[in-house]
Parts: C-alpha cells; sequence; structure tokens
C-alpha cells in the first residue's frame, strides 16, 4: 500500500534514518564488549545490547521500506480540499485548522489528521462553504469550511 508523505516527513524521515546508521557503530561495540564478557546464555547485558541492535536494524529497514514506497504530497493552489491541505474548519462548539496529511505523520494534537481518519476522508474533496457532518458517540458536530489553503 502506497503511504503519503509530507516534505517535511520525508526530511524527518532521513534524518532519523541518518541519526539511526550514525548510533549503530556504538550499538555493534557495545553488543562486542557484552559478548567479550563470556557465557553468553546468562548474559543480560550481551541480551540487552542484541535487542538494542535489532530494533535499530528494524527501524532502519522500516523507514528505507516507507521511503522507497511513499509519495511525497505536492502542494497546488486549488479552491477543494486535498491532501496537504491546512483547513480551517468552524462548528458551534469551535473554530479548528487542520492539515491533511499522510497516516504516518498524523498527529491530530498537532493539528494534523490522516486523510484516512474519519473527519479527514470526509473533508477531501470539499469546497469553501460546504458543510461536514461528523457523528460520534456524543453526538454530531457540524463544521463549516471557512478557508483552504
Amino acid at each position: 500500500m502506497k503511504s503519503f508523505l509530507t516534505k517535511d516527513g520525508v526530511d524527518s524521515l532521513k534524518k532519523e534514518k541518518e541519526d539511526l546508521i550514525q548510533k549503530r557503530p556504538v550499538v555493534v561495540a557495545t553488543l562486542k564488549k557484552a559478548r567479550d564478557m563470556g557465557d553468553l546464555s546468562e548474559n543480560g547485558f550481551y541480551k540487552a545490547a542484541k535487542s538494542e541492535l535489532v530494533n535499530l536494524d528494524r527501524k532502519v529497514r522500516e523507514i528505507t521500506r516507507m521511503l522507497q514506497t511513499s509519495q511525497t504530497i505536492q502542494k497546488f493552489q486549488v479552491n477543494f480540499i486535498t491532501l496537504g491541505s491546512t483547513v480551517s474548519l468552524k462548528s458551534d462548539k469551535r473554530d479548528v485548522t487542520y492539515e491533511i496529511v499522510g497516516e504516518y505523520e498524523a498527529n491530530p494534537s498537532k493539528g494534523r489528521i490522516s486523510h484516512v481518519s474519519p473527519l479527514g476522508s470526509m473533508l477531501l474533496g470539499k469546497r469553501l462553504d460546504e458543510n461536514v457532518v461528523m457523528k460520534t458517540p456524543s453526538g454530531s458536530t457540524t463544521y463549516t469550511v471557512i478557508k483552504i489553503a
């Protein structure tokens, strides 16, 4: 399945991968030091170091795969909501602003919602002054699109 990332998301992943790769020699040295301590079957330091190396390598592979299979979101000036749009919404309860991003970058507390989230998917294709009704267990909220950037 293809994932979507903003340019900032791609840059962040590349930086994280670079940091992990730079950290790897230190982890390998720690593993070697633990291995030199003797009996590996009862060596907790060795098991922890090995686990750290496995997790680091797994994360590097995961980031590499994500960078290879993801598509960078291109921001265009359009008059409807697309992936990459920043949208301001008004409801009777409050006004909110969200950026529509891919699943990996979603963080609602920072105003970034996924295009596959319930609200994100309902917003795609909407235009200024259109309404979206979000139904939740506690009731429904009607949002009006007041700005698309």
